[in-house]
């Protein structure tokens, strides 16, 4: 019998998968905003950022920052 393929490239890695959906992690949210990883980490404490814990590392997901930037100009 034979197998369906489909054309749709399937990531290898949590890391890769993470990517293509949009997630990034502490230090690409701070290059992403222009600030310091540790910034980041203070507005997870202020309740500005929410993130998500993938593979025992924090994950932010870049819409949520894109929302975050159009309604505070962070």
């Amino acid at each position: 019998m034979k197998r369906m393929t489909t054309n749709v490239p399937r990531p290898t890695t949590l890391e890769s998968s993470l990517k293509t959906q949009g997630w990034m992690c502490t230090d690409q949210v701070a290059a992403y905003l222009g600030t310091s990883p540790n910034n980041v980490r203070n507005m997870v404490y202020k309740g500005q950022l929410t993130p998500r814990k993938f593979g025992g590392r924090w994950r932010y997901k870049r819409d949520e920052i894109d929302h975050l930037i159009e309604t505070e100009g962070a």
